[in-house]
């Protein structure tokens, strides 16, 4: 989504279609939407593959840059499975949520093989991963107490300029 020039982006999409990750539902997830985020997370993963191959091999670049997110949103939510009640789910269900990081991670290895085998010979190839990851349910649960702490009012009507400055004053 955020390629440069702009305008490759048609161009990706034309080739390889829309993105396969969907906007990120934030807060605590349902088991069904843990295992549409597995799903759609490793086609992600396999989209952004293709697509570092494909541009490797269409053009010469000086610096070619690509992430893949995907591993880091779904890690948020597929970390550890205590948002869910694991005694509800069939047991097809479970086995898969519970070996869904390791989907994404090996996913992920075999892009990072994947692109690096369509690099030209004598490439530097750089890779790293974000480390420290945890569970993360959007901290929706915490706005209500946010929104008391800076004192503004449940309709959200605010001046900009006042929000702005308790937002720095709570952060101090």
């Amino acid at each position: 989504r955020c390629s440069r020039p702009a305008s490759l982006l048609g161009t990706l999409e034309s080739h390889f279609g829309r993105p396969w990750l969907a906007n990120e539902r934030y807060g605590p997830q349902t088991p069904g939407d843990l295992l549409r985020l597995h799903s759609q997370g490793l086609a992600s993963i396999g989209q952004i593959a293709a697509i570092g191959e494909w541009l490797l091999r269409r053009d010469s670049f000086d610096l070619f840059m690509i992430v893949v997110g995907a591993a880091h949103r779904i890690g948020h939510y597929l970390w550890d499975l205590s948002q869910i009640d694991e005694a509800r789910l069939g047991r097809d269900e479970l086995a898969t949520l519970r070996q869904a990081m390791d989907d994404v991670y090996g996913a992920c290895d075999a892009a990072v093989g994947r692109i690096a085998s369509a690099a030209p010979a004598g490439a530097r190839i750089v890779v790293y991963s974000l480390h420290g990851m945890g569970s993360n349910s959007g901290w929706t649960d915490l706005f209500p107490e946010i929104v008391r702490r800076l004192g503004l009012p449940a309709s959200g009507a605010v001046r900009r300029r006042g929000l702005r400055d308790r937002v720095f004053q709570l952060r101090r």
